[in-house]
């Protein structure tokens, strides 16, 4: 039994159909997708998680027509639950889960490879399954490998404490002295470095922190 991971770009072409609802909006990311179902004919229902400002995420979401319907979790930690007109490009590339004996190891984390919006996936089946599935994978969409491997491990634990985007900021912010003492910079300044809000910026870093700690037994 394999696990292979993988990174999936695309340049022109849309994915996910939030792409287009937060393409204007440089202080809202997707971040993860947790479970996405198959609800009748072209619809999905997502369990994902949004970074950035989450009021502006409501507004963008409640305006959108392919948003059929969502709601935020009262924790206000970005888990988002979604109802969404699905895209052609998103329909292919489910169909390559679908179609061949593989499992899809969640969640699936958004990023980006050279200016090209991305998705970090880990699929879990045998050799042959898994080839015959990468070689299905549509035109429009390039693959990269980072790794194949034998699997071990609990398939349930989730080994990526931090989503892509999150390490970037974390990584920024420790590369530009913010957690020196004193202090060497400030989050008005990480924002200008990764171009965003200091709003966003100070919400980010918060639930960075939150994370770590979080993850660590006392």
């Amino acid at each position: 039994m394999r696990s292979v991971r993988l990174v999936l770009t695309w340049g022109d072409v849309q994915l996910h159909p939030l792409e287009a609802v937060f393409a204007t909006e440089p202080d809202v990311d997707i971040e993860k997708i947790y479970y996405v179902n198959p609800v009748g004919e072209n619809e999905y229902a997502e369990l994902g998680l949004i970074g950035g400002d989450l009021n502006r995420a409501e507004e963008l979401l409640e305006a959108s027509q392919v948003v059929k319907e969502f709601e935020v979790s009262d924790s206000k930690d970005g888990i988002v639950y979604l109802h969404y007109a699905g895209s052609e490009y998103m329909d292919a590339l489910l169909a390559v889960l679908f179609n061949h004996a593989i499992v899809l190891r969640w969640p699936v984390e958004f990023t980006r490879v050279n200016g090209q919006n991305g998705i970090r996936l880990t699929f879990i089946g045998s050799s042959r399954s898994i080839q015959e599935a990468i070689e299905d994978v549509p035109s429009g969409i390039d693959l990269h490998l980072e790794q194949s491997t034998q699997f071990r491990g609990d398939p349930h634990s989730d080994t990526s404490l931090l989503t892509p985007q999150q390490w970037h900021i974390l990584s920024t912010a420790i590369g530009m002295g913010y957690y020196e003492t004193p202090r060497e910079t400030t989050q008005k300044d990480i924002a200008t470095r990764l171009d965003k809000s200091e709003g966003t910026i100070a919400e980010r870093l918060q639930r960075i922190e939150a994370r770590i700690l979080k993850s660590i037994n006392f």
